[in-house]
């Protein structure tokens, strides 16, 4: 859009502000880049030639993995620069952290009810997959308690 003012052809009118002679007109405007939403796996647009051609456009992403990326904006803005958004929800939606199940584990945590290998166990939970978590808690598990020992001796000889 357009606007002049001819300040040469001002009318002035008895206690009343004076008026202008006020032109608009239409300018047509072209997006500098195009919008797109796209959406595929985080692998193919990390990793495939498929998405290459949406390199210069504004984009908002959806992934369809069903776990969740960690830092994807970092990721994928060397290769999309005008990467705008990303969307997770397909890895939320099927159950990869669940909000309900984070909020469930932080009241557990939080009621002061439970040891701290039962916290461990519940944030390694809500992190990964049953058959994962089982195995990672398996491997750091004797390893925390250890940690856990130690800070505990630590504060008490302060």
């Amino acid at each position: 859009m357009h606007i002049s003012v001819d300040c040469n052809q001002i009318t002035y009118r008895d206690g009343l502000p004076p008026l202008a002679v006020v032109e608009v007109s239409k300018i047509p405007v072209m997006p500098v880049h195009r919008a797109s939403r796209l959406s595929g796996s985080f692998i193919e647009f990390y990793n495939d030639t498929k998405f290459d051609e949406y390199k210069d456009d504004y984009l908002e992403i959806t992934f369809t993995d069903e776990s969740l990326i960690e830092n994807p904006m970092q990721l994928l803005k060397t290769k999309f620069p005008f990467l705008l958004s990303i969307n997770q929800s397909e890895a939320l939606n099927r159950g990869a952290l669940s909000s309900s199940s984070i909020s469930e584990g932080r009241k557990t945590a939080l009621s002061g009810n439970k040891s701290m290998q039962d916290i461990f166990k519940t944030f390694v939970q809500d992190l990964y997959k049953e058959e994962e978590s089982i195995q990672i808690i398996n491997e750091l598990l004797p390893s925390f308690i250890e940690a856990a020992k130690e800070a505990q001796e630590g504060e008490r000889s302060v």
